[in-house]
């Protein structure tokens, strides 16, 4: 059939429903569906694009129903033709930057009547000026028509009427003068005390102003600070998707046909009974529609295998000591890190094919300590002191540190300083604001200041004032419309407003929700768990938690184990059992123990009904002393003479707790001979046999000592230790508890301890090594290394020991 006459339909794996997610811990299968895909006579392609390059195009299956044939199916794997910013446009939007700071100034009303008891001030002082200008006028006109009279004199008797007149003139022109200079006086001091009172005025405004810039500047910070945070969480949500951009996609295409009707019964068996499109699948997972299928019309569902999508679990238990109890938090981790969206879909975890990591610090396990015979060179050397094992813990102990350098805190914590110090820089602002504030001042007053006219006729420079000297204070008024009196300037101390973040109270402590609890299903070695509801999954490097059950542990065994011979500490650990009907997988898990929160560990993997051990680290309450090995030296035999040396090595283990008993495990070990001339027995506890049953040993580690009345040097010592600090006796010396020692036919030496609260044991370990006489004991290489290690020497013989 020719090419141009297929019927194509493409859809984008965005766009198809997700059925169903069934997340395994390293890898995800999903199942999509395409209903109502109505086909045309002749051939149809059906185009799936967009599948995630992490597909397993292997794992990719089509099934479905309808009235049709699937004749084959290709997958390719192509270039991604999808453009980002169709499919992401606010990515590549800007944001428009709107800008709505007000700038208008704090208005004052007292400034402006100030203003216009001022301008109202200087009018009446202009109208005064004039009348003053206006007497020294007439005075003038006056004088000149006085000395008009020199040159035209008039008669006797009209000589007096006219001093007459001018005297009367000249009264009345110095009266108007006079008030006139008087009413300037009073208007000059209303006006500097108006014009001061408009200066302070002034300087409120100024600090006003600048109250609310502070506000205006806090907040367009808080707008930008705003608009910075979202921005940045904008580049990070970009980042994110582009780091889950597809380059390369697979495409599948489906080319299928219509069935032929064929009348009669081949009609019917072709719609009734063959009305299926043909599996491409060995498992059915097409679940047809519960509707029949209209003529023409199919559906079909995508099965496929994806990488870089799982779960993982995470625990939490608390654990209580006093109870004997425990609660486990049991959760899941879900991650997609494909470039595919699961949207409303079913999510089913499986616990098939799960891997885990180990814990990061275990207990240490005691080797065999072997021994053989070497000629005795170096009469101090005695390599049967220590085992090697021992040594290399010890040597382990002092070299390693007990803790990782953390790095300092101002790397992860604080703000950068930029530049001067705080101090300086306060300083500095100060002064600015010193200066900016003076400026504002004079800003301020001039641009409230308003120019006055000047007044009508006024008297030239030049001309010369019949009533005398005007004062500057008077001509000024009339030359300047600034006719503001100077004053000194006074210094003022202004506080400053400071601003800060607010404090904001967080959210009410809310009450304890419930969880929803799915179904767990169990077939042969993999169990499923039915996350309840439907989930959205998508791209992320961040991981969805789902809580997944609680668990209550009873009967919880707290115990202990000391190896003192590799490190003087006991390790405490909690037996726990199972008793759920709940597989529990090896995952990470926070360990909280009587309320304290201890870190991080590993659970191990545990079916229901089975028990497990969890280490808990060191327990500081059980104090470990393991003193170091003595050794007796002797010799025997007339005719064959043999050496005999006994080592003693001595724990001693208090228990400070004074409410709680401890049970534990001491390990310690003598030497194996693997030469038949060195004989080696254990001489205490006694009768304590390799491969033979326990013995009771042990002692109160106070019994025993030296009473305070004994003189001797310690007394002091002895005291405190049988009666503690607070002078109260601890306990009864035959109080302390039991103990049962057994051996291992590889040396390996067990005692199980009973220990009561606020009492000590002593168990001491002695072994007896017999050997011919000119030979010394030596330790032989560990087996798999393959290197002996040189012990140190031992410490120096007691005085009276016979060799």
């Amino acid at each position: 059939m020719a090419h141009d006459g297929i019927h194509k339909q493409q859809f984008r794996i965005r766009d198809l429903t997700t059925r169903s997610v069934l997340l395994f811990p390293t890898r995800a299968q999903i199942i999509r569906d395409i209903k109502e895909i109505t086909l045309q006579p002749g051939a149809n392609q059906i185009v799936i694009d967009g599948l995630a390059p992490t597909v397993d195009q292997h794992s990719i299956k089509v099934e479905g129903t309808g009235a049709a044939t699937i004749t084959d199916v290709a997958v390719d794997l192509l270039p991604n033709r999808e453009v980002y910013e169709d499919i992401y446009p606010s990515d590549s939007e800007e944001e428009d930057e709107e800008d709505d700071e007000d700038e208008s100034e704090v208005e004052n009303d007292a400034m402006k009547a100030v203003v216009d008891k001022i301008k109202r001030l200087n009018t009446d002082l202009l109208h005064e000026q004039e009348t003053i200008n206006s007497a020294a006028s007439r005075l003038s006109f006056c004088d000149n028509f006085g000395r008009s009279v020199t040159t035209d004199r008039p008669p006797p008797n009209d000589l007096e009427k006219l001093l007459k007149a001018y005297n009367e003139e000249r009264a009345k022109i110095y009266k108007d003068h006079e008030s006139s200079t008087s009413t300037c006086e009073s208007i000059r001091e209303e006006l500097y005390k108006t014009e001061k009172e408009k200066t302070k005025l002034a300087k409120d405004l100024v600090k006003a102003n600048e109250k609310k810039e502070k506000e205006e500047a806090k907040r367009r910070e808080k707008k930008l600070r705003k608009k910075a945070e979202i921005y940045k969480e904008k580049q990070r949500v970009k980042a994110e998707r582009e780091s889950f951009w597809p380059k390369k996609v697979y495409k599948i295409t489906i080319n299928l046909e219509p069935s032929t009707l064929t009348p009669g019964s081949s009609r019917r068996s072709s719609v009734d009974d063959s009305d299926t499109l043909v599996n491409l699948a060995t498992t059915t997972f097409h679940e047809p529609s519960a509707a029949p299928t209209k003529s023409g019309e199919i559906s079909l569902s995508l099965s496929y295998i994806t990488y870089s999508a799982s779960w993982s679990p995470r625990y939490d238990l608390s654990l209580s000591t006093m109870k004997g109890a425990g609660l486990l938090e049991y959760g899941a981790e879900l991650k997609n890190t494909t470039s595919e969206t699961w949207r409303d879909a079913k999510v089913v975890l499986s616990t098939s094919q799960t891997t885990f990591s180990g814990l990061s610090e275990t207990i240490p396990i005691m080797q065999p300590w072997h021994v053989r015979l070497i000629k005795a060179l170096h009469g101090n050397i005695d390599d049967s002191l220590m085992s090697q094992s021992e040594v290399a813990a010890k040597v382990k102990e002092w070299s390693t540190t007990t803790d990782q350098s953390q790095k300092p805190r101002w790397e992860n914590f604080g703000r950068d300083n930029s530049g001067h110090t705080f101090a300086a820089h306060q300083a500095n602002m100060a002064a600015q604001k010193k200066k900016k504030r003076s400026r504002e001042v004079q800003q301020v007053v001039s641009r409230h200041s308003h120019p006055v006219p000047q007044a009508f006729g006024t008297q030239s420079a030049r001309q010369p004032n019949p009533f005398g000297e005007i004062r500057p204070e008077a001509a000024g008024l009339f030359g300047s419309s600034h006719a503001v009196p100077q004053q000194k300037d006074t210094e003022e101390s202004d506080e400053e407003m400071g601003f800060g973040l607010i404090d904001e109270d967080g959210p009410p402590a809310s009450n304890s929700l419930e969880f929803e609890a799915g179904a767990w299903e169990e077939s042969g070695m993999t169990t499923t768990y039915d996350v309840p509801g439907l989930k959205t999954l998508v791209p992320s490097n961040s991981t969805i938690k789902h809580k997944i059950a609680k668990i209550d542990f009873r009967n919880v065994v707290f115990s202990h184990i000391v190896i003192g011979k590799l490190r003087q500490v006991a390790f405490l650990k909690a037996r726990l059992r199972n008793t759920s009907k709940i597989t529990l997988l090896k995952g990470p898990l926070g360990l909280t123990l009587d309320g304290s929160f201890l870190g991080q560990a590993t659970f191990p993997r545990c079916s229901a009904g089975e028990s497990f051990s969890l280490p808990l680290g060191v327990d500081p309450a059980i104090n470990i002393s393991y003193s170091k090995p003595t050794v007796r030296r002797s010799q025997s035999g007339i005719f064959n003479k043999e050496d005999s040396n006994v080592f003693t090595r001595t724990f001693v283990i208090t228990n400070t707790k004074h409410n709680a008993p401890c049970e534990l495990t001491v390990l310690d070990q003598v030497p194996v001979s693997e030469d038949e001339r060195l004989r080696i027995e254990i001489t205490n506890p006694r009768g304590l046999k390799a491969g033979g049953e326990g013995v009771r040993a042990g002692s109160s580690a106070f019994a025993g000592l030296a009473s305070p009345t004994s003189g001797k040097d310690n007394a002091k010592d002895v005291r405190a230790s049988v009666y503690g600090t607070d002078g109260k006796e601890i306990a009864n010396n035959g109080k302390w508890g039991n103990a049962v020692a057994t051996a291992k036919k590889g040396g390996e030496v067990t005692w199980n301890v009973h220990l009561n609260p606020g009492q000590g044991v002593k168990l001491l370990l002695e072994y007896e090594a017999t050997f011919p006489a000119g030979e010394s004991v030596a330790g032989v290489g560990w087996k798999n290394h393959g290197v002996v290690i040189e012990l140190p020497p031992p410490p120096p013989m007691p005085t009276g020991v016979n060799r």
